[in-house]
């Protein structure tokens, strides 16, 4: 097979290997769509800790099941699936007590084990979701950054139809927006620094659209989904009393934010940080089957596995829509 193969940080090129062939209790995959995101630019960069060299990374994969392994019954070859790339030991306290995307030994497909950017990946079968075969494999792709908006908003306290805002309008954003949506909000707004992605909010039925200094009312939810941190300052602001900021975006390990505990005591703010997903892949597969959640109007440019660097220019330059490789 061609695959992607990250060698050491910022070094990488299309190399063919062997195929990989699944063993018990997993599935081979041909790939057909797998996004790059936020993180992916991290692990190239060498900056997050768990990955290995060399490795295959994407961890945003859909495609066909190629084979199974042994005592593989609920996949079978041909169907269409998403893979959830999370990866957990199952053995811990935190497996154990069903919050195992916390899990201390976590990894990932395309983050600790070879992923998406080849034409074959090999997946754990409780990792494979079926898609139905009318949804396009790059739309099928998104279901994992929308698992992760899911997992988000489950954590929020439920608040009859709540004034909400988004603040960022890149890939988790934009799909944050239709989530709120659905859930019943009374508004949603969207605010971001680029008027033309900022632009986009009007395709999924944002109320207002505001650039980050034209924020000037208090809301029951602000979403921050971009993972800048004088946006999350921001976000804190823009809340009204007893409000909810979920922190969506990635921050980097050494940002900060100053907060006055007074506020949050005299307002009874909540602060709800949400890291990956949990038990919400199917959920975020059958919103986008149903069309409770537009992809289409998302998706940027797809790259072949040899116009890597230009894929990974696109997605740095924040401009464009969803990106995937396609190998």
């Amino acid at each position: 097979m061609r695959a992607l193969f990250l060698t050491e940080p910022e070094r990488y090129g299309v190399d063919i290997r062997p195929d990989p062939e699944p063993g018990p209790g997993q599935v081979l995959v041909r790939v057909r769509a797998c996004g790059i995101c936020g993180t992916d630019l991290h692990i190239v960069a060498g900056q997050f800790p768990r990955t290995p060299f060399p490795i295959i990374p994407g961890h945003e994969t859909a495609g066909v099941v190629a084979a199974i392994g042994p005592d593989v019954t609920n996949v079978l070859p041909g169907d269409h699936v998403g893979l959830d790339a999370a990866l957990w030991c199952g053995v811990c306290v935190y497996c154990r007590g069903g919050a195992r995307h916390v899990c201390p030994q976590r990894g990932g497909v395309g983050g600790t084990i070879d992923g998406g950017f080849a034409e074959l990946v090999v997946a754990p079968v409780a990792n494979c979701f079926q898609v139905p075969s009318h949804v396009p494999f790059r739309e099928a792709a998104v279901a994992e950054p929308l698992s992760c908006v899911l997992h988000g908003l489950s954590l929020l306290r439920p608040v009859f139809r709540p004034t909400v805002l988004v603040i960022g309008a890149g890939t988790m954003g934009l799909l944050s927006l239709q989530a709120a949506i659905n859930i019943g909000a009374a508004r949603v707004d969207l605010a971001n620094r680029n008027p033309k992605r900022r632009a986009m909010g009007t395709v999924f039925g944002a109320n207002r659209l505001l650039a980050i200094d034209q924020i000037s009312e208090c809301y029951d939810i602000v979403i921050e989904a971009t993972g800048y941190a004088p946006l999350v300052r921001v976000g804190l602001d823009a809340l009204a009393p007893r409000g909810q900021l979920l922190l969506l975006g990635v921050s980097g390990p050494q940002d900060e934010v100053s907060v006055s505990p007074f506020s949050l005591y005299n307002d009874e703010l909540t602060v709800v940080a949400s890291m990956g997903a949990l038990d919400t892949y199917q959920q975020a597969v059958d919103a986008i089957a149903s069309g409770a959640v537009q992809v289409a109007p998302l998706l940027g440019e797809a790259y072949s596995l040899d116009d890597f660097s230009d894929a990974l220019a696109d997605v740095a330059a924040g401009q464009s829509g969803k990106v995937h490789i396609i190998p």
